[in-house]
């Protein structure tokens, strides 16, 4: 599991959580329900999805995960 998004107002994490359950993604609160973990493997798509939805209308998308494990072209 890795942060999806992070310092979350719980009127956002509400709106996330109730997104991710409709969408069947299983998914972890911390930090006081202010951060949502998510699958590795759904991280990614799931921003985009969420993004291109405006969801959440605030927050901080956590970027560590992308910044640890991905490569930008440094094959």
């Amino acid at each position: 599991m890795v942060p999806l998004y992070s310092d979350l107002s719980l009127q956002e994490a509400g709106q996330l959580t109730e997104e991710l359950d409709s969408r069947g993604v299983k998914y972890d609160l911390s930090n006081g329900g202010t951060t949502i973990l998510v699958p590795e493997s759904q991280a990614d798509q799931l921003l985009v999805n969420l993004a291109a939805q405006g969801i959440p209308n605030s927050g901080q998308i956590d970027y560590s995960f992308f910044s640890e494990n991905v490569s930008w072209g440094d094959d």
